[in-house]
């Protein structure tokens, strides 16, 4: 009986005459050897079994046996048998039902359930099986968060941290707004008037602007005193304006003389 052996890339084949040739798997060879180290026992020689002739498959060099499979010594103990395969130093592998992750550290497997969000998906995408976030929402697949939230909404809206489509929130020192647009959450900076006071009213924290002004918070003009402060502002028309006199608690109307001697003139009070 002739032998001969091929080693292209690790891989070996025996030719019998008058048979199909065998050929050994990749960091395999033939050998007449009873036996082999496996990654479970590498300081033990157990009896090879991957072949039942006398001359049988057998890792090479610094590759053991692990289900079925040469493992190199190094990467032995992050073989993963639903993978099929091993994982590098710091890679995962989850498996089908998304309900396991495998994680290789320091050469071991460490083992640890693992869930999808309910705002999430198991899927493979780019070769990495895992949970995916679903559509508008953000985060490991594990922990998922709408792209509205906001997380330190807390106190100010109490029943939700996740803004409406349009609603914005300020924190608390009003020096930024996070608006949801499109269902993503839009953050600008923001700031109070000199004129304004950040402040929660009726459950909405914003600049409102003190008292004598007007405006949104953010800009913030004086309420006028008389007809001369809005001449002075611009103001050319006769007619009926709101006047905020000093010690009075509300606005009042009056008739405001424009357009004659000089303008400026508080002529009567609009109900007289």
């Amino acid at each position: 009986m002739t032998t001969n052996y091929a080693m292209p890339h690790v891989i070996f084949a025996k030719t019998v005459p008058e048979t199909i040739p065998e050929w050994c798997p990749a960091n395999e060879m033939f050998s007449n050897e009873t036996c082999e180290r496996t990654c479970d026992d590498p300081n033990t020689c157990i009896s090879a079994t991957s072949r039942s002739e006398t001359e049988q498959c057998i890792c090479v060099g610094n590759y053991l046996r692990q289900q079925g499979q040469c493992i190199p010594l190094n990467l032995c103990n992050c073989f993963v048998a639903d993978k099929g395969g091993v994982l590098m130093v710091g890679d995962f592998y989850i498996n089908s039902g998304c309900t396991r992750r495998s994680t290789c550290q320091n050469n071991r497997i460490i083992e640890a359930s693992y869930q999808c969000s309910v705002h999430a998906t198991c899927t493979e995408r780019s070769g990495v099986r895992k949970c995916y976030c679903n559509q508008n929402y953000q985060g490991d697949g594990v922990t998922c968060r709408h792209n509205c939230f906001v997380a330190d909404i807390g106190s100010v809206l109490g029943v939700s941290t996740v803004l409406k489509e349009g609603h914005f929130y300020i924190n608390s020192r009003c020096t930024r707004k996070s608006t949801c647009r499109n269902s993503r959450l839009v953050d600008e900076s923001y700031q109070c008037s000199s004129h304004a006071t950040c402040a929660t009213r009726s459950g909405v924290r914003k600049c409102y602007c003190n008292q004598n002004y007007e405006g949104n918070g953010v800009t913030c003009t004086s309420l006028p005193k008389d007809c001369h402060e809005l001449y002075v502002s611009g103001t050319r028309s006769d007619g009926v304006y709101t006047i905020y006199p000093d010690g009075w608690p509300s606005g009042i109307q009056v008739y405001c003389e424009m357009e004659s001697n000089g303008g400026g003139w508080t002529v009567s009070f609009a109900n007289n």
